[in-house]
């Protein structure tokens, strides 16, 4: 396959959802059997592999894009012996094995459908590395700012580029829903909530993270997307933690078994309020394997920046309870300004720079966005917020 075929968008986000999840696996893995992130030398002591493959994991545990795992990752063969050997000499649980090897699994199938060849997907991960770090550090997206009715307007000289609505598409009749998204779109665009079938917008609906429910989004953006097409109205989802787009790993999915034509993707696209995706559970650092808010607001960045045409910005707080909530009457985090509540700024501006150059329209969409653009455009940079 040719570097430009293999270079698509889609494609990118899919390595870099595939290599952060086999990097937070391998860590894990590492975690349970081991008790530690050893060096490459007490992995090699701990565990008897070649001292080439013990570099290879410890490299690629460090910080940086998910395609740098990729590049930095040892053979599968050699990741199969790696998972057999945790197994036998280092008592790694079954649940962590399972993970493990199903990351392997997954990253054996991107380099099957890149062509086969683990030399050539490095080879050209790298190339795209080197294209990335070529571009001007100046760069810099289309700023926006929101305004009143929903309405997303460039933030140099107030033209309008889009309208945010809570449309829930999946709850809409879909013989109306062309006219609908018509009459919201603002200079042709317009972004919803990828949807779910509860009856409250934000309440849980288990059935929205099922195959199903991915399935039927699907189709409606396929019969749908023709007609948006002819009258000129780009419609974008905007994933949401409760929602059929509800993580970063499945919106790549949808992107590339749902919405993977070029017709089809003329009207359709992704709005990615990173924000949106966490719940409040995922705010302690004691859940998720340790991860942090910001390791999961930067996985969704990384992935899914480079695929969106909007970042949508946002902190979050923890809502404060009386008592431990059941199931379905969780609350949500509440929005708040950046450099407020959980987010650090300065952990942001590191994500925002790894896709600098194909972030396309950014906007704070919580409290005044002036300040928070200007301490948008220091992280940039990389200065201190």
């Amino acid at each position: 396959m040719s570097e430009a075929v293999f270079l698509t968008d889609s494609m990118l986000a899919e390595a870099e959802a595939v290599g952060l999840r086999l990097r937070a696996c391998v860590h894990e893995a590492l975690i349970r059997s081991i008790g530690s992130i050893p060096t490459a030398h007490d992995l090699g002591v701990a565990t008897g592999l070649d001292g080439v493959v013990c570099k290879r994991i410890a490299k690629l545990l460090r910080e940086g894009p998910g395609s740098g795992v990729l590049t930095h990752a040892p053979s599968v063969a050699n990741l199969r012996d790696f998972a057999s050997t945790l197994e036998s000499r280092c008592d790694l649980g079954p649940l962590e094995s399972f993970a493990l090897r199903d990351a392997i699994r997954k990253f054996e199938k991107f380099i099957q459908a890149f062509g086969g060849s683990k030399g050539e997907l490095t080879r050209v991960l790298r190339a795209r590395e080197v294209e990335t770090a070529q571009k001007s550090a100046s760069t810099e997206p289309r700023w926006a700012v929101p305004a009143d009715g929903g309405r997303l307007l460039d933030a140099s000289d107030g033209a309008p580029l889009a309208s945010v609505t809570d449309l829930n598409p999946l709850n809409e009749d879909p013989d109306a829903l062309v006219d609908r998204l018509e009459s919201l779109a603002i200079a042709g665009t317009v972004i919803t909530w990828s949807g779910s079938l509860a009856e409250e917008l934000f309440a849980r609906d288990p059935g929205a993270w099922g195959g199903e429910r991915l399935d039927q989004l699907g189709r409606l953006c396929r019969d749908l997307a023709p007609e948006l097409r002819r009258r000129g109205v780009r419609w974008l989802l905007r994933p949401h933690c409760r929602h059929a787009l509800c993580d970063p790993q499945r919106c790549v999915s949808f992107l590339r078994t749902q919405v993977s034509g070029g017709a089809v993707r003329e009207a359709i696209g992704i709005a990615l309020d990173p924000s949106a995706l966490l719940e409040q559970s995922m705010l302690n650092a004691s859940s998720g394997a340790g991860a942090t808010p910001e390791d999961f607001v930067g996985r969704a960045i990384r992935v899914l920046g480079p695929v969106s045409d909007w970042l949508l910005l946002s902190s979050v707080k923890p809502v404060e309870q009386d008592a431990e909530p059941d199931f379905e009457s969780a609350p949500l985090p509440a929005r708040c300004p950046l450099g407020d509540g959980v987010l650090d700024l300065t952990r942001l501006g590191e994500d925002l720079r790894s896709v600098a150059p194909f972030l396309k329209n950014v906007a704070p969409i919580t409290g005044d966005p002036r300040p928070q653009l200007d301490a948008l455009r220091v992280v940039l940079r990389g200065d201190e917020a």
